[in-house]
């Protein structure tokens, strides 16, 4: 998705006033002919500096403007339309900002000048940027299991604390600490590059192996289909000649559609859990390998999205950083520190590999 934004393409669902579309094999965006202008004409009837949001809100009703499930549209909605770039042609995505490919609603212009207008006005006086808080919403009390709240102490120093609100101490924990933590655990993830051939070489035979098996049960499933449809067939041909009665007829056709569906929802399962290629699978641990570097140079926006996709836990207790990492990383966590403490072998190598392509979801 990220690679896709750095392209110049909306990789995620079209916000209001687009269409998902496809132009060649490109998943894209469009206008939607019939919201688009409505879009326009906010921004424009904004734009002019004498419309507060709750007065555009009541212009949003007057000219049929509406949200996808036909509501009308809240004024905090109408607050994020007239903040999104996208609408001037542009794709900030992971905190970075790409120009886009799409066409614009509306011109660059007009968009900066509702910005400004947004910014208060009087445009005059600075707007107080916000401290940059990379781990907040992210880090519970150990004890008690609430939120740790950041504040900036001497201007410069960062801490997160427990709430109180259970009566835990309010003794903060330094934000350098915990980010350490979460650089400790990505270099935990990072794999020797010698490994890695071998590593790739397992993926593809291991990848080839199950290959055929999952072709062997496409095959049975197949068969088990052309059965079920088949029979079918003779019932419908029996109770034209009479040989079976309406009543056995609807018992033995419900029965047997209710086989048949049965064999269609397993083919449908087993297309879904075929998963990536043994390629992206080696591409995803060299990828997951260099993000420690990725972490220390990141956006504020994109450190909390890691952190946030690598940990299902991170508490503090007695000043201590805890952190738990998803089942998906902490697979490869250990089997990194297993190979690592033991000389590569073959078989080892696979301890790569277990289970992931019969998990029909991405990783996180």
């Amino acid at each position: 998705m990220s690679q896709k934004a750095r392209s110049g393409i909306w990789p995620s669902m079209a916000p209001l006033g687009y269409l998902n579309t496809t132009r060649g094999s490109v998943k894209t965006i469009e206008p939607d002919p019939e919201i688009a202008s409505k879009i326009a004409a906010l921004y424009g009837r904004y734009a002019e500096g004498t419309s507060s949001i709750t007065r555009l809100s009541e212009t949003a009703d007057e000219i049929g403007l509406r949200s996808k499930s036909g509501k009308s549209i809240p004024r905090s909605s109408l607050h994020r339309i007239l903040r999104n770039p996208i609408y001037s042609g542009r794709i900030i995505w992971n905190g970075d900002d790409f120009p886009g490919s799409h066409e614009p609603i509306v011109t660059p212009e007009t968009w900066r000048k509702v910005q400004s207008v947004l910014d208060g006005r009087n445009t005059e006086q600075p707007i107080k940027s916000r401290e940059p808080y990379p781990l907040v919403g992210l880090v519970r009390c150990g004890k008690c299991g609430c939120l740790m709240s950041p504040y900036t102490a001497k201007g410069k120093y960062v801490y997160y604390a427990c709430t109180g609100a259970r009566g835990c101490s309010r003794r903060g924990i330094r934000q350098e600490l915990l980010m350490a933590e979460v650089e400790c655990v990505l270099e935990g993830l990072r794999i020797p590059s010698r490994y890695v051939p071998l590593i790739r070489q397992a993926l593809k035979e291991l990848h080839a192996d199950q290959r055929v098996e999952q072709q062997e049960i496409e095959t049975d499933l197949s068969e088990q289909e052309a059965k079920y449809r088949q029979r079918l067939e003779r019932l419908y041909l029996d109770k034209l000649d009479g040989e079976v009665s309406p009543e056995q007829y609807r018992s033995l056709k419900a029965r047997t559609e209710a086989e048949l569906e049965a064999v269609l929802a397993k083919k449908q399962g087993t297309r879904r859990a075929q998963g990536r290629s043994w390629e992206e699978n080696v591409a995803f641990l060299e990828m997951v390998s260099n993000s420690v570097s990725e972490f220390k140079s990141a956006s504020t926006v994109r450190k909390q999205e890691m952190v946030r996709s690598l940990v299902s836990n991170f508490s503090v207790l007695d000043g201590k950083p805890l952190l738990t990492l998803r089942p998906w990383f902490n697979l490869l966590a250990q089997a990194n520190l297993q190979l690592v403490e033991t000389e590569p072998k073959d078989e080892l190598c696979t301890a790569w590999y277990s289970g992931w392509d019969s998990n029909p979801r991405s990783p996180p």
